[in-house]
């Protein structure tokens, strides 16, 4: 189980220290991640505003 455990460490060090190597890459992964939840977030906004409810299906904002 020790290997495997190593092995797993090994990936994400290596991962990390990529996206480390790579700074705006990062940075704009984080950027598009972001952009697309506040284009999703102001979508929900729309459909809420639009049905007139403050919840759809037990669900609110």
């Amino acid at each position: 189980m020790h290997s495997l455990t190593g092995k797993y460490w090994a990936i994400f060090r290596t991962q990390l220290l990529n996206s480390f190597a790579y700074p705006m890459d990062l940075l704009g992964r984080s950027v598009l991640i972001v952009l697309f939840m506040w284009i999703y977030m102001n979508l929900w906004r729309v459909t809420y505003g639009a049905t007139g409810t403050q919840s759809i299906a037990g669900l609110t904002l």
